[in-house]
């Protein structure tokens, strides 16, 4: 219910119970991270593994407070950790992969170390992997090599608690990019289908709204992509959940820069980076989902002001 607060009652009983049980300990941590307390949630996770130093899950978790308060080195170094203690995990692979473009905006580098995680079928959460190599092709514009790595899933959708994102809408960003107007429609009216279907089932979704968000804004119907976009906020806002949030509002900056609304897709960036979100400069740098943008000097502004080069 995002109840933060008769939440955070609750775990203080268990902790007045058993002050060092790393559980109530961690589930105190991840409370206080989905209500934006990132910096209160990255201390109460050091101490998780200081009494809990061999758990993946733990290294893995503290990684992710680092990240979100772009802390990249400690994030790098915490997700190491989980892999040594399981190297079967793709999610740590994908989002360590995510830190390193974010620490250095090294695409290569991102490559290779996803190049470490084991072959599927040995590789847990495999499809992570394959969403984050699809991510390296968009920022090197591979849009072929990222039609074909998709077109080999047999998933509908890359889903997670942060996005729900139809494979044909991936397909459909990849051919839009390459020119191919036609082929690009064809797949956002796949895309959409398939979405609307999903709505009527779970019409509270909020991830669901962005993607429709998303697939019509590809079919250029601005004005209804904006408002699914901003029903998704609406459903999910930062100040409801920090961590989910964040996404729905980066996916609503996507959809104002893809229906030409340059200033509006700036203004939610610039609050982005200058919150605890996985959102930076770097990968801003080099996504096309921002290509609209790069003349505008606040762009520019925005880009050099987080360290990255315009």
């Amino acid at each position: 219910h995002l109840d933060y607060e008769r939440a955070l009652a609750e775990a203080g009983a268990a902790l007045r119970l058993r002050p060092e049980d790393p559980e109530a300990i961690a589930l105190q941590a991840f409370i206080h991270r989905r209500a934006g307390r990132i910096e209160e949630s990255a201390r109460e996770i050091e101490h998780v593994v200081t009494v809990d130093s061999g758990s993946a899950y733990m290294w893995h978790n503290l990684a992710e407070s680092y990240w979100l308060l772009r802390r990249y080195p400690e994030a790098d170094r915490a997700f190491e950790r989980a892999l040594a203690l399981n190297p079967r995990w793709g999610l740590a692979y994908s989002y360590q992969a995510a830190v390193r473009l974010c620490q250095r905006g090294d695409v290569g580098e991102a490559r290779a170390l996803l190049g470490r995680a084991p072959a599927a079928p040995d590789l847990l959460e495999a499809d992570a992997v394959v969403e984050r190599l699809v991510q390296l092709d968009f920022l090197e514009r591979r849009y072929d090599q990222a039609i074909s790595r998709v077109r080999r899933l047999d998933i509908e959708a890359f889903s997670s608690q942060w996005a729900y994102v139809p494979l044909s809408c991936v397909v459909g960003d990849a051919q839009r990019l390459m020119g191919n107007r036609v082929e690009a429609r064809l797949s956002y009216e796949v895309a959409r289908g398939q979405i609307e279907r999903q709505v009527k089932e779970r019409p509270d979704d909020p991830r669901l709204f962005s993607a429709l968000g998303r697939a019509q804004a590809g079919l250029g119907q601005g004005e209804e992509a904006l408002r699914a976009a901003r029903t998704a906020v609406d459903l999910m806002p930062i100040s409801r959940e920090a961590y989910r949030g964040a996404f729905r509002a980066e996916d609503l900056a996507r959809v104002h820069a893809l229906v030409g609304d340059p200033d509006a897709a700036i203004a939610i960036l610039e609050d982005l980076l200058e919150r605890p979100t996985r959102l930076c400069a770097p990968v801003v740098r080099l996504d096309p989902a921002w290509d609209r943008l790069r003349s505008h000097p606040r762009f520019q502004a925005l880009l050099r002001k987080h360290g990255a080069r315009p």
